[in-house]
């Protein structure tokens, strides 16, 4: 009896191969880029192995099976979370190692004004997984913010408050002193926040750099917040702060999931995870929303195999230190 060729729609596949973040490569197929077998493909048409699919011309090589890479990158303030910008500034992608074959794709994002810790994967399957709002990962920001915010205004933000049609709530806030050398360009980098009574992995432990005040604006109307959130939404920490008459002028990621921003990791430089924190992270969810299917289990065991890499760092593009 002849073996038949696992098949899987052409969208998680090509995501799946690194082409691009899931999404990302559903807008390609939604606008004709893609072709399997000669044909324009559809959203939902499946594909085996025998598929010959191309991308805006270009035939997309299949890469053996290989665990999952998983990246963390210290993002400085002033480069934009985009592969190209028409005005020419500072672009991630440019700082992180070449994958052959391949490429990477960001997992979420940070905007401009904003830095600390992102992470990058060559699984854009993976990437969608790690973003998507029902495995709540957690995110936890250190937020520098100006104006009169009261305990009233942080039981709000923790209840939800109303922006632009959406509904924004930290999972976790609490005031607390500025981070040591928040005022330079070095990170202060993170683990857990107690959850203020709620969620949080690792709830008990403190923000690291609590026990120091360096920031010289402590007497003003500015104070540093720990935040921790779960759905990643645009903009999302900046415009809750707004809501309730507060400005957020400095934000620092510190934590995705499991993973955080090493003090050690200076802006610029990234590291890669090796197997056994991919498989911490990918576990690192909501326990009731982590997948249960084969194919989901077959992804962690992946990320647990041996990898080729692990915990290099750079400086710069291909110079290590």
């Amino acid at each position: 009896m002849t073996a038949v060729a696992p098949r899987e729609r052409v969208q998680k596949r090509l995501a799946r191969l690194g082409v691009d973040s899931r999404r990302a490569v559903e807008r390609m197929v939604a606008q004709g880029r893609v072709r399997v077998d000669g044909r324009v493909a559809e959203l939902g048409d499946k594909v085996d192995a025998a598929s010959c699919i191309t991308v805006d011309g270009r035939p997309l090589r299949a890469r053996p099976a290989a665990p999952p890479r998983v990246i963390r990158y210290h993002k400085p303030e002033g480069e934009l979370t985009t592969r190209k910008d028409p005005r020419g500034r500072p672009s991630v992608f440019a700082a992180l190692p070449k994958i052959a074959g391949g490429r990477w794709v960001a997992v979420g994002r940070l905007d401009l004004n904003s830095r600390g810790l992102l992470l990058f994967t060559d699984d854009g399957d993976l990437a969608n997984r790690l973003m998507h709002p029902r495995f709540g990962l957690e995110r936890e920001y250190l937020c520098r913010v100006y104006g009169a915010v009261g305990d009233a205004d942080l039981a709000r933000l923790r209840a939800g408050v109303r922006s632009k049609g959406e509904t924004l709530r930290f999972d976790a806030v609490r005031r607390r002193p500025a981070p040591a050398g928040a005022g330079k360009t070095a990170a202060g980098a993170g683990k857990t926040v107690a959850g203020a009574g709620k969620t949080a992995a690792g709830a008990g432990k403190t923000v690291a750099g609590a026990g120091k005040t360096t920031d010289g604006d402590a007497a003003g109307r500015n104070a540093w917040y720990a935040v921790v959130v779960t759905e990643g939404r645009n903009r999302e920490v900046r415009r809750a702060w707004e809501a309730v008459g507060g400005r957020v002028s400095r934000l620092i990621r510190v934590r995705y999931g499991s993973v955080d921003l090493p003090k050690t990791l200076r802006p610029g430089e990234w590291q890669e995870l090796p197997p056994a924190a991919i498989a911490r992270l990918l576990q690192s969810g909501r326990p009731a929303d982590r997948e249960t299917t084969p194919a989901a289990a077959a992804k962690t065991a992946a990320a647990a195999a041996p990898a080729k890499t692990a915990d290099t760092v750079q400086t710069a593009p291909g110079r290590a230190s």
